[in-house]
């Protein structure tokens, strides 16, 4: 039910489930080396392979890109807008370009495009909205015992 929900709002896959589906392999991996070292004193589900494999297969599913199936303005955004865990951990996002590098001079067109909270545009009219915010004296006060302390 999470997948889905998360599946249809973000445009990277969910990471909270997929560091729920590492916790789970995980904790089934030691599992099944406890089993096997104590595999005489205990007996083993019979389930426990195939939900180990269903883990697996999802977290793999879960892990992969939505790139070809979003809509037109998401497609153009940053990769690391899109990536998701495993993406932004091991910084997979990087590889393309990386390889690209590798093949030839970058040229500016080759770089992907910057991630939204990067765009200088915007962090322009943030500092400028908190400048005249700040610039505008409303608290008469604050404004002449401010301009008495800067006064020589």
């Amino acid at each position: 039910m999470l997948s889905f929900l998360e599946h249809g709002r973000s445009v990277a896959p969910s990471t909270t489930l997929t560091v729920f589906l590492v916790f789970g392999v995980f904790c089934d991996v030691v599992q099944a080396g406890l089993y096997y070292v104590a595999k005489n004193l205990c007996h083993c589900s019979p389930l426990a392979a195939p939900v180990f494999a269903v883990k697996l297969v999802v977290l793999y599913l879960e892990s992969q890109d939505k790139t070809p199936i979003l809509r037109e303005p998401y497609k153009s955004m940053a990769p690391e807008e899109r990536a998701g865990f495993f993406g932004n951990v091991f910084f997979w996002w990087v590889n393309k370009v990386i390889s690209l590098g590798y093949s030839k001079i970058l040229k500016a067109e080759d770089m992907p495009p910057l991630a939204s909270y990067l765009d200088t545009m915007e962090m322009r009219e943030d500092m400028q909205r908190t400048w005249d915010k700040r610039s505008s004296c409303h608290n008469q006060h604050f404004c002449r015992v401010h301009h008495t302390n800067l006064s020589p």
